[in-house]
């Protein structure tokens, strides 16, 4: 589904560090991302989506190119159909759970997806609410269900867990396998939990700075059994509430 060769210069000319690497993903197939800090992961990512050039390259996707240096092709972000999944959300603050799925959607308000999502993610008695009055895991779950309204070809994830207790972690550990069974999306996801990423990828790549140190097939394990849906409680709920978002991602 895709192929990508990029090279790119990460920071400044006194630390940064030169991407060069290869990749591949399948159509449907769940990559996990790992290495130090600074590797460049999440510029791999951000490259991906469009969010940044590589200065050298080419990225192909169902023998489409979205890049190509060579002959000065650049498709934009919003043109590439990708979910972006952050871990600090991104939603927009002043508007209903429900009313930031409809504003992602291609489609409008009425897409009946934004109501299937809504259910499947366990939201549906929060969709007149807006993120401040959600907990960390609705949050996270609202962003998961924004990311996926689009139908998007590819869905990018930095480390979109990493601020959630463990139980939460867990939790919805077992919620991204059920939803990757109904929407098989190519997916790339950056964690440093090792846990995580067995969980949640059928394969792990390590960098190291800006290169694929390390590339391991078949690192999906089945969740133990157990893991029951746990409740989720509002131990995030903001002071304040509705002031004016500036920028949402995918």
């Amino acid at each position: 589904m895709l192929t990508a060769t990029i090279k790119k210069k990460i920071g400044d000319k006194h630390g940064g560090i030169e991407m060069d690497l290869t990749i591949s993903i399948k159509r449907g197939e769940r990559i996990g991302l790992t290495g130090a800090s600074g590797a460049g992961k999440t510029s791999l990512l951000r490259v991906l989506a469009g969010l940044e050039k590589p200065d050298a390259g080419m990225i192909i996707v169902d023998g489409l190119p979205w890049v190509d240096t060579g002959a000065g092709i650049f498709v934009p972000p919003a043109r590439r159909n990708i979910g972006f999944v952050f871990q600090d959300y991104a939603l927009f603050p002043n508007m209903t759970l429900r009313q930031n799925l409809s504003f992602a959607s291609r489609r409008g308000a009425s897409d009946p997806m934004i109501a299937e999502l809504i259910d499947i993610m366990g939201l549906s008695r929060h969709v007149h609410q807006r993120p401040c009055e959600l907990s960390g895991g609705q949050k996270q779950r609202a962003a998961l269900a924004r990311a996926l309204v689009r139908s998007p070809r590819l869905l990018l994830m930095d480390e979109p867990l990493s601020a959630l207790d463990r139980q939460t972690r867990k939790m919805l550990w077992r919620e991204l396998n059920r939803i990757h069974e109904l929407y098989p999306v190519s997916m790339v996801l950056v964690s440093h939990d090792p846990e995580e990423i067995e969980t949640l990828t059928d394969r792990s790549i390590e960098m190291h700075n800006g290169k694929i140190l390390e590339d391991v097939f078949d690192s999906f394990v089945a969740l133990p059994e157990g893991f029951g849906n746990v409740a989720t409680s509002l131990t995030e709920k903001e002071a304040v509430c509705g002031y004016k978002a500036t920028h949402i991602g995918f």
